[in-house]
């Protein structure tokens, strides 16, 4: 089924071709559901990070990591990928 931001594609290309005042509505939905779009990664990127944080050290090492660079993905910002 997939969600509406899986969907955003499909909706942008059934609109063109639509009158003007139908693609202004048109426009800001795609904005508002790209700015939602925008917040579900940023909240992926908190919950990910949080869950590196809590990790054992010795789980590093499996997954190729040093301390360090585990380290400064943790200390970045939630909009930095």
């Amino acid at each position: 089924m997939g969600t509406i931001i899986e969907k955003l594609p499909l909706i942008c290309a059934a609109n063109e071709g639509m009158d003007p005042q139908l693609q202004l509505k048109s426009r800001a939905s795609r904005a508002v559901l790209r700015f939602w779009q925008t917040v579900l990664v940023w909240q992926e990127r908190v919950e990910q990070r949080h869950a590196l944080e809590t990790m054992e050290p010795h789980m590093f090492q499996d997954m190729g990591l040093s301390p360090a660079q585990v380290r400064a993905e943790i200390a970045k910002p939630f909009w930095r990928p």
